[in-house]
Order: C-alpha cells, then structure tokens, then sequence
C-alpha cells in the first residue's frame, strides 16, 4: 500500500491516552492468575489494543506479535497514564497490520512499561489468519534456533487459561511469562528486561498451557554485567507450540543501581 491509512489514521498518528490506577485487589487478582512472581498487572490491559480501540471503536483484531520493555514494577495506588501512537500500516494477505507502541508511566512521571504490538484487523470471525510477521518482528527470534538446541534451560510450569475470550488469554500469555521470569530472575528481570513473543496459533479460553525457556546466550559486559538472552516457548495440552519469543535479562540491572 502506497501512504496507507486506517481509519483516518496514518503512521505517526497519535492514538490518544489512557489511565488507570493499580491498586492492591488488582495485584492480587493478577498474582492468582499468573502466580506469586507477577509484578506487572497492567500487561492485562494490553495498552496498545486498548489505545487502537479506543480511537477507533470496536475491532476484530488478532494479536500477531508484543513486545514489552519492564522499566519498573507500578506502585500499588498510583494512577498508570498511558500515550501511544499508530507506527506502521502494512497489508498481510488483504488484511490491514497495524503497528502499535505505547509508552506508560505513573502519576509522577516514573518510567513503568513500553509496549510495541502487531494486530491483523480481520474481516469476520472465520477469516484466515495470516502469517506471523516477517523479518523484522519479534517473530524472526524462532530463526536459528532448533528444537534439539543444546543449552541451559528451565520449565515455566503450567497455566490453566480462564474463561474470558481469546483476547485476555493472549494477554494473560504475556502476564504468565512476566510472572514466571520475575520468579526465576527476580528484579534483574523486572527491572529493565525485555520480552518479544510471537503468537503462532490461539490461545484457547478454558485450556491449559505449558513453557520452557533455553538459554542460548550469555555474555558478561566490560562493566561485569551479565546479559542472558533465553528463547521461551508456550505449548497447548497436544504439544503443539502456540507461542515463542525471546527474553533478555541484565544481572545486575543498571536500573537498580
């Protein structure tokens, strides 16, 4: 497409703002769901499909890809104030892509989250999905790495997906992989560590879902932090993977320093 624009909007076009407060029933609520190393509630929210419905009305979206950068855990009690923008219009198989970014922070002004998503606007609820994106989203982490790698890895357990729709169990699947890795890695993690994942099939409402993550980098930087990159995969009960994506981690964080 030649200066596609969707709705009015082009790329570059604010999409307006949003806020809410996290307070402690909703870090509890979360904590039940994705277990007790959650620290970000507000992945719940989904910030950039909730920005794009909110200017432009109600959509069938699918969720082709996130990408979530956790600067800081928000404070129980403070209000969340969330600004995003449109960032790109493509077309994948007749269907409009849409590129979102959002950036959220408290009601002081400190950094919390900066979010970045791809969603396929599709035409009716039995249309094709189209392919995760090519090169250049956070789909490309599935490339060179084969199931039979050799490295460093640990299970991420398992989550039962409540009921709720499609569109809060793709969320859930980014709060789930949020809890698990503050688990294992604590604040190195939530402070400062980055999360892409690419969706490769639904995540069905009802269903339980299990991950592992696999080390395949670590390298220590000349200041003597260590900088461990994992590849983390969510499979469905049949075995089949649903989701993958890549997860960096900095110990210790310059964030906590």
């Amino acid at each position: 497409m030649t200066n596609p624009t969707f709705h009015g909007l082009s790329a570059g076009d604010q999409l307006g703002n949003l806020e809410y407060t996290v307070d402690d029933a909703l870090m509890a609520e979360y904590r039940e769901l994705v277990g007790c190393g959650g620290c970000y509630p507000n992945l719940l929210a989904d910030d950039c499909r909730a920005l794009l419905v909110q200017r432009c009305g109600s959509l069938d979206l699918t969720t082709v890809w996130r990408r979530l950068e956790l600067l800081r855990p928000p404070i129980a009690g403070r209000r969340v104030q969330v600004g995003g923008w449109l960032r790109e219009i493509e077309e994948r198989h007749g269907f409009p892509l849409l590129r979102v970014a959002a950036f959220a922070v408290d009601e002081i002004g400190t950094e919390i989250l900066r979010s970045e998503a791809a969603f396929v606007v599709c035409g009716c609820e039995d249309s094709q999905e189209p392919d995760v994106p090519q090169s250049g989203s956070p789909a490309s982490v599935v490339q060179g790495f084969s199931d039979g790698m050799v490295g460093g890895g640990f299970n991420l357990g398992r989550l039962t997906l409540p009921d709720g729709g499609a569109d809060r169990s793709t969320a859930l699947l980014a709060g789930w992989l949020e809890g698990q890795l503050g688990r294992h890695y604590g604040d190195d993690f939530r402070w400062g560590g980055t999360l892409s994942l690419a969706y490769l099939a639904p995540a069905v409402p009802g269903g339980a879902v299990a991950g592992d993550a696999v080390v395949v980098g670590c390298d220590r930087d000349a200041g003597g932090a260590v900088k461990t990159r994992l590849v983390v995969s969510v499979f469905n009960r049949a075995g089949a993977r649903i989701a993958v994506g890549e997860a960096l981690i900095t110990s210790p964080s310059p964030r906590l320093l």
